[in-house]
């Protein structure tokens, strides 16, 4: 975490649980994503970790598809949730 100049914790990373919540997809789809040269990531031991500034580019550039639904929501997530309910 890291603190903004008006005293307010922000993330710098987030994890791949994380992400499949924001994205509302399951985990193969953020590893899918982690694949693409484009998706930045970084790996400590044996976590992964996606950098926030790295992600909100991503974001930005792809939200079109994500507007349009192009992802391919999975009707459980490896957690047993419903990682496509809203």
């Amino acid at each position: 975490m890291i603190t903004d100049r008006n005293g307010q914790k922000e993330r710098c990373v987030y994890s791949v649980e994380e992400l499949c919540r924001m994205l509302q997809v399951c985990k193969p789809n953020v590893y899918a994503l982690l694949k693409d040269k484009s998706f930045r990531s970084i790996k400590v031991g044996k976590r992964i970790m996606i950098p926030k500034k790295g992600f909100d580019e991503w974001l930005d550039d792809h939200q079109e598809e994500i507007t349009n639904n192009e992802w391919q929501y999975c009707n459980s997530g490896e957690d047993g949730k419903d990682a496509g309910a809203s």
